[in-house]
């Protein structure tokens, strides 16, 4: 029996996933500097950095990038009312409006143009 080809929604744009980066690194950074401050204080700069980026990173990485991204496409799957699904989610049927051939007037005829012979 043939396997039907699973479908994965399309990634999102390289500016959307700057943004949630951004929006998942700056306020763990925040709240890790105001926490380890008084520990880490002391240390030379490099070392401080160091620290900081290995409590950051993996938070951001394996906990709030991850989730921001399925927020990002949870919304991006999401269609106006009346308007049909979003192209790029996984509704979409390009060639179709609003669940009829694109081009079809209710009169039968589709996109395509039969030629009069005569």
């Amino acid at each position: 029996m043939p396997s039907s080809p699973s479908f994965s929604p399309p990634a999102p744009s390289l500016h959307l996933r700057v943004l949630a980066t951004w929006v998942a690194v700056y306020p763990t950074i925040t709240i890790a500097l105001a926490v380890l401050r008084t520990r880490i204080g002391s240390l030379p700069l490099a070392a401080q950095t160091l620290v900081l980026t290995a409590v950051v990173v993996p938070i951001a990485t394996y906990g709030i990038i991850p989730l921001l991204l399925r927020l990002v496409a949870a919304l991006s799957t999401r269609s106006v009312p009346g308007e049909g699904p979003v192209p790029g989610s996984p509704h979409h049927r390009p060639g179709l409006r609003r669940g009829r051939p694109v081009g079809d007037d209710r009169t039968g005829r589709t996109g395509s143009r039969e030629r009069h012979r005569g």
